[in-house]
């Protein structure tokens, strides 16, 4: 006893005199997810759990295989919380270990076995949470169960026994949820596998504690990862007991207990109200006891952020919506997922955030360095089916430096993260690293002002074949057109694609001057808006400049998402303007007609925009006005359209390969929707294949013809329309015993209810002839360019 009193004095005198006793206690390291000795079918695996020092924990790394340590980008404090994406897992057996450090450079750490095994089903236990405790010897383990191809049996053990089967209906993605009993007093571990056609196997485990007569406790509301706007959050759920729930408390960030009233009883339904939570991530804590004092307990994670971050993710540029896309957020437990229209929303402190987008059998997508300071949104996401499920799904790591410097007195080689300013140009260098085994770079974009890829929507821009030239793209600059118009503040961006498809786009923030005379400027001339929808998705990696679509009477037209994974929408604005160029176009765009948001600003030589945006839908009208701006600005006239539904063609008579075909046949064909105001179509007959597939009935590469409904003969969705009907073909009948071939362009369009004599909206769903094509030729194949047409031949010629 007096060693101990001795000993306090001492450490009691070195606080009196200013010292600190030394800190020799290491960090404590805790991996919640995934379980230890987890199988995935990925080479990239996410890394959960908690880092927690008495002092702070002020550094945190990791290593695969026992390789270099990796920095992990954390906040000095007490308990971290830990995300990290852990990318290049080896075929087989791959340990990952966590370090943490406090300042005093003491490291604790925690490791964990994870199995890549490629093409292998992949599962995940969201329920029970990992180390449970229930006080009945059952439970009840939800999960998902996903493969590239089918999930076609699943099964589970208890604590290593016999596989015992789970009935399921196979598919590529398997909700899961069954019943366990049986569990042992003390520890447990539950085993879940699946199986692919194959025979491949991969397995998650749960841990559970059966601890007979202590209460058990199950958050219902709010779910881990929720986001909230408030500082306050409703708490609902259930605790249970075998003889009663006598008392039940909450705890907020780890601190005291906080009573709340319950009824006495074998199940307790609780709804309570928490405030006080704290910017940024904040754990919950219920707990409930017995009559003896037996303790359960349950923990949920949530964030509270005063700002509103909205997003919409599609598939492509001008694509269609992303559903059930998982967000998550570095460095906090905050997640969504995209609804049925790909949008997601999140609440947040002011900061700087890097967001994460996951979904089965689509590419990984990454939006890095987004600055939320008021709210923001919609952003726009853009995240493709993969190329090869086989292939990782971690996005491409980008470095970029500013180069060879300048523009503005800007370092040369220094980190482009550190730059605030730069005037006339941009300089940079960057390298992008394509993730996982059998992966390569593939294109590399950066712009000022925009979010660079397709120039069919956002040229100028740079654009670099990084599986062509490599993932480096040497000393670069953004300048002349690329920088035309952008003065002030705005955003420097890099997008990166790998072969597998997945992006990764990281955004700067600095100010740019052009530093030149401002001239006087006028009101944009012929100015023209046009929404057109194909019956096909383009990827638009790159496609030609359009030209003018075709419209009835021969007339010419410079020309959300989409409605569907089989369509692409965009709106194409056109506009002329007299005199000495201004500074530069700024496009603005309103859903009601009178609130407009700029959504772009183009050089002072530009004439046209596209937009994009997964804002867009289907029946949805949408303004658009350009503004010139010089040392005044003039605002443009506003237009509106209304983008139309897809819609298909299918060719009924003559028939495919049918014979004995009258030398005058009618043709017919039908459609799968009625949309627009008005429907289009160029029938045309060729001489096939004996003379070289030369057109014999083109009416409107002869007289520039286009039939309506008023021409043709209409039942339901059916048109048919009698060879010749215009008296243009070049033989009045077929020959008789002979080949030939029909094949459609058909589109539908709509007017402006102010102006009937203006098309506002163009639908296509065939065109191999390039008659309505907005993009000028048919050049990436697909429905839209090849359409169906039908070989027949005809009979003797007497009918």
């Amino acid at each position: 006893m007096r060693l101990k009193l001795l000993y306090a004095g001492l450490a009691g005198a070195l606080v009196l005199f200013g010292c600190t006793p030394a800190d020799t206690s290491p960090p404590v390291v805790r991996v919640s997810q995934p379980a230890d000795g987890a199988t995935v079918n990925t080479n990239g695996v996410e890394v959960r759990g908690t880092a927690a020092d008495e002092r702070a924990v002020t550094r945190v790394t990791y290593q695969l295989n026992g390789g270099p340590e990796q920095r992990v980008d954390v906040s000095a404090q007490k308990q971290v919380e830990l995300e990290i994406d852990v990318g290049g897992l080896e075929q087989g057996n791959n340990v990952i270990t966590l370090n943490a450090y406090d300042a005093a450079g003491n490291k604790g750490s925690a490791q964990l076995r994870v199995k890549y095994q490629p093409g292998a089903p992949s599962v995940s236990i969201t329920q029970p949470d990992a180390g449970a405790i229930v006080n009945v010897a059952g439970v009840t383990v939800r999960g998902k169960a996903t493969d590239d191809q089918q999930v076609t049996r699943l099964t589970y053990r208890l604590n290593g026994g016999a596989e015992a089967e789970v009935p399921i209906t196979p598919g590529a993605e398997v909700d899961f949820g069954f019943s366990v009993g049986g569990l042992a007093q003390g520890n447990n571990v539950v085993t879940v596998s699946a199986y692919d056609a194959l025979g491949l196997k991969a397995s998650a485990q749960v841990s559970i504690k059966y601890q007979p007569g202590a209460p058990s406790v199950a958050i219902t509301q709010p779910a881990t990862g929720t986001t909230l706007n408030r500082t306050g959050v409703n708490v609902v759920g259930r605790a249970g007991d075998d003889q009663a729930v006598t008392r039940l408390t909450y705890q907020l960030n780890g601190g005291a207990e906080q009573e709340v009233g319950v009824a006495v009883g074998a199940q307790v339904e609780f709804s309570f109200a928490v405030s006080g939570l704290r910017e940024g991530s904040n754990t919950l804590t219920v707990n409930a006891y017995d009559a003896l004092g037996l303790k359960g307990s349950a923990t949920v994670s949530v964030v509270y952020g005063p700002l509103v971050l909205t997003g919409l993710v599609v598939d492509n540029n001008a694509g269609a919506a992303v559903a059930g896309s998982t967000v998550t957020v570095d460095g906090s437990p905050a997640s969504a997922v995209t609804d049925s229209d790909g949008a997601f929303t999140l609440h947040l402190p002011a900061g700087t955030y890097s967001l994460s987008f996951s979904k089965p059998g689509y590419a990984g997508s990454r939006v890095e360095g987004l600055r939320l300071e008021a709210d923001l949104g919609p952003i726009g996401v853009v995240q493709k089916r993969a190329a090869n499920p086989g292939l990782a799904t971690t996005p491409p790591s980008l470095s970029v430096t500013t180069g060879a410097g300048g523009c503005g007195d800007i370092a040369a080689g220094a980190d482009f993260a550190g730059v605030t300013r730069a005037q006339a140009c941009v300089p940079f260098r960057i390298t992008a690293t394509a993730q996982g085994s059998g992966n390569m770079t593939r294109l590399i974009y950066a712009g000022l002002a925009k979010t660079p890829g397709s120039g069919f929507f956002s040229n100028p821009r740079f654009s670099w074949a990084a599986d062509v030239s490599g993932p480096d793209t040497g000393n670069r600059q953004l300048s002349g057109a690329a920088v035309a118009g952008v003065n002030g503040p705005t955003t420097f961006e890099v997008v990166a694609y790998d072969v597998n498809d997945n992006r990764v786009h990281r955004i700067y923030y600095l100010d740019f001057a052009q530093g030149t005379a401002s001239p006087t400027v006028t009101p944009v001339t012929a100015f023209q808006v046009l929404s057109v929808t194909l019956a096909q998705a383009v990827g638009f990696y790159g496609p030609p400049k359009p030209t003018a679509v075709r419209l009835p009477a021969a007339s010419g037209i410079s020309v959300q998402g989409a409605p569907s994974a089989d369509s692409t929408l965009w709106v194409e604005l056109s506009w002329g303007y007299s005199g000495t160029n201004p500074d530069r176009f700024e496009v603005w765009r309103s859903f009601d007609g009178s609130t407009f948001a700029r959504i772009a600003t183009l050089g002072g030589a530009a004439r046209a925009y596209n937009d994009s945006s997964p804002q867009l839908a289907v029946g949805r009208r949408v303004y658009y006005r350009v503004d010139a701006v010089g040392s005044t600005a003039a605002a443009g006239p506003v237009l509106a359209t209304t983008p139309l539904d897809r819609f298909t063609v299918s060719l009924l008579s003559p028939s495919k390969n049918q014979t004995g075909v009258s030398v005058r046949p009618t043709f017919s064909w039908s459609v799968s929707r009625v949309v627009g105001d008005q429907r289009l179509f160029a029938p045309f007959v060729l001489d096939y294949p004996q003379q070289g597939e030369y057109f014999i009935w083109s009416p409107y590469f002869s007289t520039g013809r286009l039939f309506s409904d008023a021409d043709l003969v209409v039942s339901g969705n059916t048109y048919s329309v009698a060879y010749n009907a215009d008296g243009a073909a070049s033989l009045g009948r077929l020959e008789a015993h002979h080949a030939y071939s029909f094949d459609l362009s058909a589109a539908a369009v709509s007017f402006d209810p102010a102006d009937p004599a203006r098309v506002e909206a163009i639908s296509i769903a065939q065109d191999i002839w390039n008659i309505f094509h907005p993009l000028g030729v048919c050049n990436f194949g697909g429905p839209v360019c090849t359409g169906e047409w039908n070989e027949f031949v005809t009979g003797d010629g007497s009918y």
